[in-house]
């Protein structure tokens, strides 16, 4: 099955201390996310955005269950 668009993005490429990369990963899990998509949520979180899985109507449909 095609996965939705998600808009214009930009691949970013950064290395996280282990224990962070870890915690992310966690919190991915948690809230039924990809890593990356944890990671985009935390950035815009810092920056005061929306939050980008918030936009995906299959993010909010898997935070219901």
């Amino acid at each position: 099955m095609a996965q939705p668009n998600k808009g214009l993005r930009r691949q970013v490429i950064t290395r996280l201390p282990i224990d962070i990369a870890d915690h992310v990963a966690e919190l991915a899990a948690k809230n039924g996310l990809a890593v990356s998509e944890m990671t985009a949520d935390l950035v815009a979180t810092a920056l005061g955005r929306p939050l980008p899985s918030e936009t995906l109507p299959q993010a909010r449909t898997r935070r219901r269950q």
